[in-house]
């Protein structure tokens, strides 16, 4: 009977998986973790804290974050321009070079279904938005101004129906610079593996019942 229970429960999930194609975002890291979680997506970290401070367009263990050249992208330590790390001591910064408006993107080594991130210090001056745009075709908003000093923001994004490789954060807000830290990304399972989860969590809760008896 536990068996049949378990079984039915993980086929649901990839049942519901199917028909949950749609690219969902959030604002909390604790309802985006949630979500991954019921789509069976390990999350893995990125806080840079094993960068070299003062890399510019860094490559990390997964993915190269890069500049397009108007603006600087690097690694910094503790905090500067109102933007600061909110995982360990260093983080990204994305600084705009004058009257520009910088571009951050992420390329990732292989193709992701979920992304969430920290942005700190968006929007306290001027006019304009933070949108992100995915290789995929994902087109959402971060941020739009206003903002205060300081400011902490959560992104995140899981998709079920496709995966994406390429990320660009495409700021509108000339001459602003902002901070991005603790970046938690990871890739949905085939429907296969779960399936195959029930016979190994049905004989895990047999071996423990016995022990307990």
């Amino acid at each position: 009977m536990e068996v049949c229970r378990l079984t039915a429960a993980i086929a649901a999930a990839v049942v519901s998986r199917a028909g949950f194609a749609q690219t969902t975002v959030f604002e909390s890291r604790s309802d985006f973790r949630l979500h991954a979680a019921a789509l069976g997506v390990s999350l893995q970290s990125e806080s840079f804290e094993s960068a070299p401070i003062g890399a510019e367009d860094p490559v990390l263990e997964d993915f190269r974050a890069l500049g397009d050249g108007r603006g600087v992208v690097d690694v910094r330590e503790f905090g500067a321009f109102g933007a600061y790390p909110t995982e360990g001591d260093r983080w990204l910064a994305a600084a705009s070079d004058g009257g520009e408006a910088i571009t951050l993107s992420l390329l990732f080594d292989e193709p992701i279904h979920a992304l969430g991130f920290d942005v700190t210090d968006i929007g306290d001056f001027g006019q304009g938005s933070l949108t992100l745009v995915t290789d995929a075709g994902d087109v959402e908003t971060v941020f739009t101004t206003p903002g205060s000093n300081g400011n902490e923001v959560f992104f995140g994004i899981v998709s079920a129906g496709h995966a994406f490789g390429r990320v660009d954060l495409l700021l509108t807000i000339e001459g602003e610079a902002y901070g991005m830290d603790w970046l938690e990304y990871g890739v949905l399972p085939a429907p296969a593996t779960l399936l195959a989860l029930a016979p190994v969590a049905f004989f895990g809760r047999q071996r423990g019942s016995a022990a307990l008896g």
